[in-house]
């Protein structure tokens, strides 16, 4: 699907993790912009504008606007007090040409946020947090680890593989030296932020098997995942 860039229909769970990308992308921009906080009507606001934007039934659209609205606000009381301007929103290397050998890279980063002014290293602007924004459940520290019997690691190689963009990109001027996953829907009123730690050993890793799935992909070697072999 990703290959030949398939086009796919979004269901209503997908639908609202959109809205709440958007909605966030539009409140820490005008952060940035503005240097004030938003209002959490502000915030709100953006998120029924961008369930405006999708394609639901009057059904659906009352869902998730009640759904979506109760869980963004909440994510607004509750971290308001901490929240930092940003040093970029919605980071996108597409037009970077970033390559690890021959393997042509590319992503886009929710949330930059600095973390020191000074990285000691020539040309750079000082170190800095990747945040990716999840609306699915809350995960613990194991299971975006992968070592639980029902995850597979994928959430620590996505900032592992945040790492290795920002590392090969020669625009990023930046060191990334942490990565965070914001799980910002919420449950029964709850968030939770996970600093994800990563190594070199981790990106090394990474890289290679990024090097030997291209390969593969070249060679037009695809696993059979169905049920029948």
């Amino acid at each position: 699907r990703n290959l030949i860039r398939m086009p796919e229909v979004k269901n209503k769970h997908m639908m609202l993790g959109t809205a709440f990308h958007k909605a966030l992308e539009k409140f820490f921009l005008e952060f940035k912009n503005t240097n004030k906080l938003p209002s959490s009507e502000f915030l709100v606001s953006a998120y029924k504008n961008a369930i405006e934007r999708e394609i639901l039934t009057h059904k659906e659209k009352e869902e998730l606007t009640e759904i979506g609205t109760e869980g963004i606000l909440g994510y607004y009381n509750s971290y308001k007090d901490s929240m930092i301007i940003p040093e970029a929103v919605e980071y996108n290397f597409s037009k970077h040409e970033v390559y690890l050998d021959d393997v042509h890279l590319t992503g886009k980063i929710d949330k930059i946020e600095k973390l020191s002014s000074s990285s000691g290293k020539t040309g750079y602007n000082g170190d800095v947090k990747v945040i990716d924004y999840k609306t699915g459940g809350i995960k613990t520290k194991n299971q975006i680890e992968g070592n639980t019997k029902n995850s597979d690691g994928n959430l620590k190689r996505q900032i592992v593989f945040y790492k290795i963009l920002c590392d090969l990109d020669s625009r990023f001027k930046y060191i990334m030296t942490a990565g965070e996953l914001d799980f910002v829907k919420g449950k029964d009123g709850k968030y939770k932020k996970e600093i994800v730690e990563f190594s070199e050993k981790d990106v090394s890793e990474l890289k290679k098997t990024m090097k030997e799935v291209y390969e593969k992909i070249m060679n037009l070697e695809f696993e059979c995942r169905d049920e029948q072999g």
